[in-house]
């Protein structure tokens, strides 16, 4: 999509003082976005050329406020390319307050993040699960107890988030939480999220993340043998709640399911086959494909598995 970009001098006419000078104001068209300001000159009716939006004539007046104008739009140029290497999405607003030197106020990290759970638990059992939601909320509660512990601050704008930052915090991560690499990865993860919609937004003048590398590391996490699983089965224990997590367990192992998904089964996951088999049958709320298991006869009449 081709960006349209304009400025444009024109004279308020109808604010002529006595002495016939006239105000110039400048506007800013960016892709149909528009802002007006006052340049805080004025400049004799008779040299003023409305068509070109120019003084016209050879005389000092003249050439003095071409001058400016002529650094105006230097300015104003400038401060768009800038902008548009830091955003994707540049308005005319922005340009004129860089222009004027107006502060945006300045988010801070915390405020931002809190506004992005905000967003994300309106989405639990839409687009999101309760656990992911959960790993969010974590983060958003790991980096508040860094910026209180390690920086003694209860918040931080957006812009002072940087690399050293960034390293800082996964430092925290794993030596006062003695995170392994892969559990730091997965907060970091949601924190990059948070840092790249900043920068994207155009919050962050440079991306934080850019040169830092999050790495998973694989692992072995080893598996039962069939003489393990049947120790296991075979296993009597003492306790009823032993029993339950012997018997949820084993359901794990027969059907493939992890604990989250086996967590989220309820009755209406139970379908009846019509030839009288019994089948799991639920959404996988990351890829939202349905799915079936057939479950195992052992586990639905020795160990009573129900959701």
């Amino acid at each position: 999509m081709k960006s349209t970009f304009r400025i444009l001098f024109y004279a308020k006419w109808e604010a002529s003082d006595e002495a016939k000078m006239l105000p110039i104001y400048v506007r800013i068209t960016i892709n149909g976005t528009k802002a007006r300001f006052s340049l805080k000159i004025r400049v004799s009716e008779k040299i003023w050329d409305a068509k070109s939006g120019r003084a016209i004539g050879h005389s000092h007046e003249a050439l003095q406020a071409n001058r400016y104008l002529d650094s105006v739009v230097t300015r104003i140029n400038t401060i768009y390319y800038r902008l548009c290497e830091q955003s994707e999405a540049v308005t005319a607003q922005m340009v004129r307050d860089e222009f004027l030197g107006v502060k945006a106020p300045s988010k801070t990290i915390l405020s931002v993040f809190a506004e992005f759970n905000d967003r994300q638990e309106n989405l639990i059992g839409v687009d999101i699960t309760q656990s992911t939601f959960n790993k969010f909320d974590l983060t958003f509660r790991r980096l508040e107890e860094f910026l209180r512990v390690k920086r003694n601050r209860p918040d931080i704008p957006v812009s002072l988030v940087d690399r050293d930052f960034v390293l800082d915090f996964e430092a925290y991560l794993k030596v006062d939480y003695h995170l392994q690499a892969n559990s730091a990865e997965k907060l970091m993860r949601i924190f990059k999220r948070i840092t790249t919609m900043c920068f994207k937004s155009g919050l962050m003048a440079k991306d934080p993340f850019c040169d830092v590398r999050l790495k998973k590391v694989k692992k072995d996490r080893g598996y039962l043998t069939r003489h393990e699983l049947e120790l296991i089965l075979n296993y009597k224990p003492t306790k009823k709640r032993l029993e339950k997590a012997r018997n949820v367990f084993v359901f794990c192992c027969f059907t493939g399911f992890d604990y989250s998904t086996t967590a989220s089964l309820t009755e209406q996951n139970l379908v009846l086959a019509d030839d009288g088999s019994m089948w799991i049958e639920m959404v996988d709320h990351k890829s939202h494909i349905i799915f079936a298991t057939l479950s195992s006869a052992c586990l639905c009449n020795n160990y009573q598995i129900t959701p």
